[in-house]
């Protein structure tokens, strides 16, 4: 494979045990891996805070990068994990419009939503030797024709703009004011990132398409955002239903946007529910990234996803191709 990297990783999670994490970690540096991220879950944080720090420690004293996921927290951000403040705070939740249905998603417009999320934005940044917290897929919630959020607080913050009430439809003001406050929650965020410590990295990873239903329509205005330092997308093929030809369109994309403001790229290669007999995807998505430019390689997740709901059907190979393709750009 043509070009190298200096940035090649996957995505870790679900185990604190230091013993079994310096296996798996040497494992990941032997498959050419000198970077890993952390799938920290709100119940993680809660109950294995002090070890995850510690596995941060771990990582750097064997000389990986290491960066934190808030994976899943509030299901404004993608995992599968559950949210403890969606279970603790039903009245801060994202409002379907059409029904007045409250969703599984916390709205991150309101003050208590900021504030619980913020605060261990805050916590992970100073108190973590970590190089970088990464924003996964940031959206609102949507099924069908619905869309959100509603709620109180936005409804309110609409009128105030508009002068009138909000409507059913999708229109552009709401278009328009939906893409606002999930800018401004983004921008909070990063802020709270630097304010924390100037030295660590914001990375932002957008679902790979620019759409009104998940609030991003524009993907520039989140590389205008100065405290933001990596645009990334993870345009997987495979769970689409797409060709592994279609990852360029995005691929080319994040990094043009990128390079434009002045920001690095980082792109994700699908490592898990990878269907036997289409692991030799996985190579040819990451020529197309790296023929592209791109300066950050990843891939969801360690091992193919061995053990878990989202496993490859073979994932021991899927790690390994995974290996073959680290080795070859570093």
């Amino acid at each position: 494979m043509v070009g190298r990297l200096d940035e090649r990783g996957v995505s870790y999670y679900g185990c604190t045990s230091l013993r079994h994490v310096v296996e798996d970690f040497k494992d990941m540096i032997e498959h050419g891996c000198n970077a890993v991220l952390l799938g920290v879950s709100e119940f993680d944080c809660g109950f294995w805070y002090r070890s995850l720090v510690k596995v941060v420690e771990v990582a750097k004293w064997l000389g990986l990068r290491v960066y934190w996921d808030f994976w899943g927290w509030g299901k404004v951000f993608g995992g599968e994990p559950p949210s403890l403040f969606l279970q603790r705070h039903c009245k801060y939740r994202q409002v379907d419009r059409l029904t007045n249905e409250p969703l599984p998603a916390a709205c991150f417009n309101t003050e208590e939503f900021r504030s619980y999320f913020w605060g261990w934005v805050r916590k992970v940044a100073s108190e973590t030797d970590v190089d970088g917290i990464f924003l996964d897929e940031p959206h609102y919630y949507f099924r069908g024709r619905g869309w959100s959020c509603a709620c109180p607080r936005c409804r309110r913050e609409f009128k105030e703009r508009y002068g009138e009430e909000m409507p059913k439809e999708l229109n552009q003001e709401v278009v328009r004011f939906r893409e606002d406050k999930l800018l401004e929650f983004l921008k909070g965020t990063a802020k709270a990132v630097k304010e924390a410590d100037p030295g660590k990295d914001v990375i932002v990873c957008l679902l790979p398409r620019e759409d009104p239903l998940v609030g991003l329509i524009n993907w520039e205005e989140v590389a205008k955002i100065k405290e933001i330092d990596c645009l990334a997308s993870d345009p997987y093929w495979l769970s689409c239903g797409e060709p592994v030809a279609k990852v360029s369109e995005v691929a080319r994309r994040v990094v043009d946007i990128a390079k434009r403001y002045g920001k690095r790229s980082q792109l994700w290669l699908q490592a898990f529910k990878v269907p036997r007999g289409r692991e030799g995807e996985l190579v040819e998505a990451a020529k197309q990234m790296i023929a592209i430019g791109v300066d950050s390689l990843f891939a969801w997740c360690y091992k193919g996803g061995e053990g878990s709901a989202i496993a490859s059907e073979d994932p021991l190979k899927v790690w390994e191709i995974l290996g073959e393709i680290f080795a070859s750009i570093s």
